[in-house]
């Protein structure tokens, strides 16, 4: 119960968003992967089924414990594939998604901001040293730390939010129980 995500753990569990591992651990520390993520967003935020003709991601099989998460999550344009690069990359053929690759901070920004449809803001200046004008997912990181959802850390003399860092099953329970209940207070939001 002193756990610093305790209570969005917490949250979620009661609510069938999340679970943990079959030794009834919740592992907060660990890694989430793109397909996780959209099963706990759809979940999340109580999006409606949605099953295509054909799967959308040629890495995600209709047989897939992710399929019917990340369909709906690209039906409502929550997320979309990698690029062809990247699928290259990975050995996979494009359109793909990477469901077992690691999600960073700022994609799943982007991802709470789209489903919450939470506008995108965009304040006189960047919040965070590390997510400047312009890059990828600064108008979806503003939106939620606007909001007091997400917030940044010590970083020298300003404030950083690590968009690249992978995160973690403790950070992302916190992200969607906030996006889905937003706080009042700034004192909420995510680390």
């Amino acid at each position: 119960t002193s756990h610093l995500f305790y209570a969005d753990i917490q949250y979620l569990a009661c609510r069938g968003v999340i679970s943990g591992y079959p030794d009834n651990s919740f592992q907060p520390n660990s890694f989430t992967v793109r397909g996780q993520f959209a099963k706990i967003a759809v979940i999340g935020f109580g999006l409606a089924s949605y099953t295509p003709t054909k799967p959308t991601f040629s890495d995600v099989a209709a047989s897939s414990v992710f399929y019917p998460y990340v369909e709906v999550a690209y039906q409502v344009g929550a997320i979309t594939g990698l690029s062809a690069a990247q699928c290259a990359v990975l050995g996979l053929v494009a359109p793909c998604y990477g469901p077992n690759v690691a999600i960073s901070r700022v994609e799943a920004a982007v991802i709470v901001q789209r489903i919450s449809n939470y506008p995108p803001f965009v304040p006189t200046g960047p919040s965070f040293s590390d997510v400047p004008a312009g890059a990828f997912g600064y108008a979806a990181v503003e939106a939620l730390a606007n909001r007091s959802i997400i917030a940044g850390a010590a970083c020298g003399s300003s404030l950083c939010y690590r968009p690249n860092a992978t995160i973690r099953r403790g950070e992302l329970s916190k992200l969607v129980h906030l996006a889905i209940n937003p706080p009042t207070v700034a004192s909420h939001s995510l680390k």
